[in-house]
């Protein structure tokens, strides 16, 4: 096969999933390209965050920003491997911005998995958090926060939200940036289903290796102790 596609969604081990598919592409010799559903689902999450970024002020701040929290749903919380979800998210933000992972770091406060990488003499803190849900599907993300370290401080957030009306059962992406102590500015974007014919119809559009998925997931193989 020259095209694999996956879904790390239904992975019961992340950390040793990621690695092993790794592991089987690297050391093969044909080379094939890899895709993830899971990394479908995300699309709206990184289009939301690029699209923090596209004003001068805030392009500015970017490469301040040192602190990333992620919540993901869980119906049983109770530390465990983290799921592939946040890991790719985080992977994916770190890596653009040339962070390396530190996994000698790990350690989980409660039920918290603190994570770190490094990049100079600089380091950048990820916490992915478990919220306890009872729908949904498990291990998704549902909301993510960005800081930056600078004066004055920004923070960027993306939420989801369910059940608005009029569709009770529609999500919406609550994207807000807020500067120091003035009033976030908010905007809401609203989500199309995820079914999983479409997100086989979106990684089918990548004819060939996918370079950006691909750093994603080496950073987030390497993100996890656990």
């Amino acid at each position: 096969a020259d095209r694999v596609i996956i879904d790390s969604a239904q992975f019961l081990q992340p950390k040793v999933q990621f690695r092993l598919l790794m592991s089987l592409f690297e050391g093969n010799g044909t080379n094939p390209s890899l895709g993830d559903l899971n990394w479908s689902r995300l699309r709206p999450w990184r289009e939301l965050i690029a699209q923090f970024f596209d004003s001068a002020s805030c392009l500015a701040k970017l490469s301040q920003i040192d602190r990333m929290i992620i919540d993901y749903r869980t119906r049983h919380p109770k530390v465990s491997t983290l799921p592939a979800q946040p890991l790719l998210l985080a992977g994916w933000f770190t890596g653009c911005l040339g962070w390396k992972p530190s996994p000698s770091h790990h350690h989980v406060l409660g039920l918290t998995h603190h994570l770190l990488l490094e990049k100079d003499a600089s380091k950048f803190e990820v916490e992915v958090r478990m919220v306890e849900e009872e729908t949904g599907s498990q291990g998704d993300v549902v909301a993510l926060r960005l800081m930056s370290s600078g004066k004055p401080q920004r923070e960027f957030c993306l939420q989801l939200e369910t059940g608005l009306k009029p569709d009770e059962s529609a999500q919406v992406l609550e994207a807000s940036v807020r500067e120091g102590s003035a009033s976030p500015i908010r905007r809401q974007v609203a989500l199309r289903p995820g079914d999983k014919g479409r997100l086989l119809g979106d990684q089918l559009r990548v004819q060939s290796h996918d370079r950006v998925f691909e750093k994603a997931w080496k950073i987030a193989s390497e993100l996890t102790s656990w």
